[in-house]
């Protein structure tokens, strides 16, 4: 994954729909995103990710709607 640790704010991340991405904070110290200004559940953050055959992976989120491969 790009940009793993937000490190490079949402640089990597684009919306799939309406909405904005904006790169917030948790009171530990954590980086994560958010949409905001969503008209549609579907509205969120998204990126493309290259998976190698053979390879295990694992994703989370706080809302993973979709995973689409």
């Amino acid at each position: 994954m790009y940009n793993s640790e937000f490190d490079s704010g949402t640089k990597g991340c684009t919306m799939f729909g309406q909405g904005k991405i904006e790169e917030r904070i948790s009171k530990k110290g954590n980086k994560f995103i958010v949409a905001v200004n969503r008209t549609k559940a579907s509205d969120s953050p998204t990126q493309d990710v290259s998976l190698i055959e053979g390879n295990y992976y694992a994703f989370s989120g706080g809302s993973l709607s979709r995973l689409v491969f």
